[in-house]
């Protein structure tokens, strides 16, 4: 299903080749209906801090941002990402069926020189994204999971599909390490305590609580890893409004970047959270930080 986004409610409705085509996760969609208020437009959003904002929701917000800084003038359109895997979504955009996807993804996943798929400029630069290892509240070893001995009698999920992530687990010494595409059957997992955690950005929440299809989570207390990899937006070279779109977003992000508005929106909504600057960084020698990638 196709739907029209807000970006340009004056203009008239066009096919998915002559507009710009954004792959949105439903769980976004939802949340976003609840979340904006009445009369609110996603590409004026500056309300980061707003409580019910993640990670995959500021992705969105800030890539609809971007492309109105930037001076896109073509209609938007927004279509639910109903696909099962990472790889997928990449296929789809290589094809042509669209023409960015909403969340940002890890662009080293992406090969310099395609002539597909091309990443945007980052989002978060090389070893800027640090995660927490959430679990379930009822997991015991929430509160008994002190140092990084401790750590590794532990089991945690994944997808290889996601290098910078598969990496940083492996690095730890894990008892076991399970591969997964599905997001959600990961949240599930670790939930029901058929696997002790899963890496995910902290929440804006006191208790840095990370909530999803009902199911809730916490991160091990005082702990945390960096992720190898800068994240961007994926964008279509093969859809017609594809490399104009990329142009857009670019200019739009530089723009942005110079406003100091993307590291504010991920520090108000916790991705860039100030509770943890000092838990111990768990995999220190695996990322050099660096200032630009």
């Amino acid at each position: 299903m196709l739907y029209a986004g807000s970006s340009a409610p004056t203009l008239e409705a066009k096919s998915p080749t002559e507009s710009v085509v954004i792959l949105v996760p439903p769980s976004v969609l939802e949340r976003l209906q609840v979340f904006l208020r009445h009369g609110e437009s996603p590409e004026r959003f500056n309300d980061y801090a707003r409580a019910g904002n993640y990670r995959d929701l500021t992705d969105y917000l800030l890539l609809r941002r971007a492309l109105a800084t930037g001076g896109n003038r073509l209609p938007v359109i927004v279509e639910p990402w109903l696909d099962v895997s990472y790889e997928r979504v990449l296929l789809r955009l290589k094809a042509g069926h669209a023409t960015v996807f909403s969340n940002g993804i890890w662009r080293e996943d992406i090969a310099q020189g395609d002539s597909q798929v091309r990443a945007s400029p980052p989002l978060f630069r090389y070893g800027e994204f640090e995660v927490g290892l959430y679990m379930s509240p009822q997991n015991p070893k929430l509160q008994t999971t002190k140092t990084l001995a401790d750590l590794q009698k532990l089991s945690a999920v994944s997808s290889k599909q996601w290098r910078p992530d598969w990496m940083a687990l492996e690095s730890l010494g894990l008892v076991s390490i399970f591969d997964n595409v599905h997001w959600e059957s990961m949240v599930k997992m670790v939930h029901s305590q058929r696997v002790d955690f899963m890496l995910a950005g902290f929440s804006t929440r006191p208790d840095l609580s990370y909530e999803a299809m009902g199911l809730t989570l916490k991160p091990i207390p005082g702990m945390k890893v960096k992720l190898a990899g800068s994240r961007g937006w994926a964008v279509s070279l093969s859809h017609p409004q594809g490399r104009k779109t990329y142009t857009v977003i670019a200019k739009g992000l530089a723009k942005m970047r110079r406003q100091g508005v993307i590291y504010r929106a991920y520090r108000d909504a916790g991705v860039i959270n100030e509770a943890v600057a000092e838990w111990q960084v768990l995999n220190p020698e695996t990322v050099p930080l660096r200032t630009s990638h």
